[in-house]
């Protein structure tokens, strides 16, 4: 079952914009790694982000069709 909750389009169309969403976060995260802080705070950044956006994505992913690889 979807977890976007409309039609099939609407569900592609919502699982898009999620991706358009997560590819702005890696964006913002590689450009925080231009920034002068400890390296610490870069790692706790990532560590943090970065599950939350490969859950977003695989969401997407299977929402689009794609087949479950990863046995989540």
């Amino acid at each position: 079952m979807s977890k976007y909750g409309g039609t099939s389009d609407q569900n592609k169309e919502c699982a898009l914009e999620d991706i358009g969403a997560q590819v702005d976060r890696i964006d913002s995260l590689l450009a925080a790694m231009s920034m002068e802080i400890p390296a610490a705070l870069h790692l706790s950044a990532l560590k943090v982000s970065l599950p939350d956006i490969k859950g977003k994505l695989k969401q997407a992913y299977f929402e689009l069709g794609g087949e479950d690889f990863w046995g989540t």
